[in-house]
């Protein structure tokens, strides 16, 4: 049996077509029922995306932000870090079929610094493959296999470099981060990348957070780079952003990491 199944999506009056892996219960399984995946995220990254952007995208998956937001700005310029074998199989198949040619795709998580790392991957959520093991107490651990694969993580700043020279982006318009609990570790590594005017929308959840190793210091210490924190507010009816400042969003850590709650985090500018 073919387990790739094609879904139709419309975003912004635009239909998207979307190869998924039909045990992919989570992402794939809400873009084949016509659902546009973190709707509200896609929504405030299309209002940033400007003409001439550099994009960056950790944790691309199969593509379901970066393709939309490529394809109603060509002339902005993507950037896709996928780990996983298959999703970044799914994400290229996916740029072909919806014809966009601004984005350039890279088969590795990114870190800081360049060597290879334990992988697992989520057997029903394509979409929670991490780079930290699942502890053996927690409620979804065994959606993960026995053993890990591995991956080669690269300093984003030192590959960019090696990979395109001159042509590497000097800095980001617009960075989006959603990596299971690495996010913390990848934000820091883009700090040289990141001017005034950059934007960063990173997911923040503080259960995958704490199995990366992540603590309520280094969160404070990476988030006191940024003069403006938000955020996005899930209200589909009511785009915006929710200001809000590192206090909250640290207490937020001991409030949320024995659960699997998250919310998406707007950084703006650095000081």
């Amino acid at each position: 049996m073919n387990p790739f199944v094609l879904a139709n999506v419309i975003f912004n009056n635009t239909p998207f077509w979307f190869y998924t892996h039909i045990k992919d219960q989570i992402i794939g399984e809400s873009l084949r029922q016509g659902i546009v995946f973190e709707e509200q995220e896609l929504k405030y990254l299309n209002s940033v995306v400007k003409p001439g952007s550099n994009v960056l995208d950790a944790g691309a998956n199969i593509g379901l932000m970066s393709i939309p937001l490529a394809k109603l700005e060509p002339s902005a310029t993507f950037f896709c870090f996928e780990p996983d074998p298959l999703n970044y199989a799914l994400l290229n198949l996916n740029i072909v079929i919806n014809q966009v040619e601004n984005i350039h795709t890279f088969n590795y998580a990114l870190g800081n610094e360049q060597k290879f790392i334990s992988f697992y991957k989520n057997n029903g959520n394509f979409g929670d493959h991490r780079i930290s093991k699942p502890l053996n107490n927690d409620f979804d651990s065994g959606n993960f296999s026995t053993f890990s694969n591995q991956v080669l993580m690269v300093d984003i700043v030192d590959f960019l470099n090696k990979c395109l020279g001159e042509k590497a982006p000097k800095y980001f318009d617009v960075i989006k981060i959603d990596t299971q609990g690495a996010d913390i570790e990848i934000l820091n590594s883009c700090l040289p990348l990141i001017e005034a005017h950059t934007i960063v929308v990173m997911e923040y959840s503080p259960f995958h957070l704490l199995r990366n190793g992540t603590t309520k210091e280094d969160i404070n210490r990476t988030l006191d780079y940024f003069p403006s924190i938000g955020i996005i507010n899930r209200n589909v009816e009511n785009l915006g952003i929710i200001h809000t400042n590192i206090e909250k969003i640290v207490n937020d850590f001991d409030t949320l990491s024995p659960t699997l709650h998250y919310y998406d985090i707007t950084l703006k500018g650095k000081k």
